[in-house]
């Protein structure tokens, strides 16, 4: 501005000298300032809008530290609100709001949403979140091995025991064997029943007698059964990374 006395006023606020020529607004909200010249002109006619406030987000869906099912379906849900002078920017989640978030297994799952006004604030939340693998389906062991059952293995053939099994997740096949955690024996004694043998599952039913094929999908342990005596009984357990433990229970006899 020129040398001069002006004066200002914002709104409908009576005047006041503009000291030394500068103008300072810095409080939040929309100023409308009035400028006149030491003739009485106006000089200028301002709307200034000081926005500090970020603006807020509401995430309600997924749940901050929530766990879900592998089958469960899980749709964002979220909205932004900017109540600061400047309007509301955006609203910018992972997916849309009412979008159904994909099955990715495992924790640490993340969702964030960003949001901005016109003053360039921003916002942003982030919720983890858990969604846990379907459990293992695990449907026996196979021929030559019988689930439930004491199974006679003779030591004088110097034979290996082969163990064969397969496991399921969520209907499909698992090649995997990582999911396989434990696999190993301790001896036992051999009373008239095996307790906590697992039953036959379906599937195992509905396979050939031979299992033809499971050895080549599934993780396969020979066991030299030369290595214990006739007369004694073992039980091999297997431990998958579920935390479930499956047995298998071996006789042992000499038959030459």
């Amino acid at each position: 501005l020129a040398e001069g006395h002006y004066e200002w006023r914002e709104a409908n606020d009576p005047f006041e000298a503009l000291a030394g020529n500068t103008l300072v607004v810095d409080t939040e909200g929309v100023h409308r300032i009035d400028i006149v010249a030491p003739d009485g002109s106006r000089v200028d006619d301002l709307v200034i809008a000081i926005d500090l406030t970020a603006p807020t987000i509401d995430l309600r869906s997924p749940e901050d530290g929530a766990g879900y099912p592998y089958d469960a379906t899980v749709v964002a849900d979220y909205d932004c609100s900017a109540f600061g002078p400047s309007g509301f920017g955006g609203c910018v989640g992972d997916v849309d709001s009412g979008t159904t978030l994909p099955r990715v297994v495992g924790p640490d799952q993340t969702f964030s949403v960003v949001a901005t006004d016109g003053a360039g604030n921003r916002a942003e939340v982030t919720h983890t979140y858990t969604r846990f693998a379907p459990p293992i389906e695990f449907d026996g062991f196979y021929s030559p091995l019988v689930n439930g059952v004491w199974n006679e293995w003779d030591v004088s053939s110097q034979d290996s025991v082969p163990f064969k099994w397969r496991l399921y997740r969520a209907g499909e096949l698992i090649v995997d064997t990582s999911v396989v955690t434990g696999l190993w024996w301790q001896p036992v004694t051999c009373a008239a029943t095996p307790a906590g043998a697992d039953p036959i599952g379906a599937r195992v039913a509905a396979q050939s007698a031979d299992g033809l094929g499971i050895q080549i999908l599934s993780r396969r342990m020979q066991y030299e059964a030369a290595s214990l005596a006739a007369g004694t009984c073992a039980r091999f357990d297997l431990e998958l990374d579920d935390g479930s433990v499956h047995h298998a229970w071996l006789a042992f006899v000499k038959k030459k």
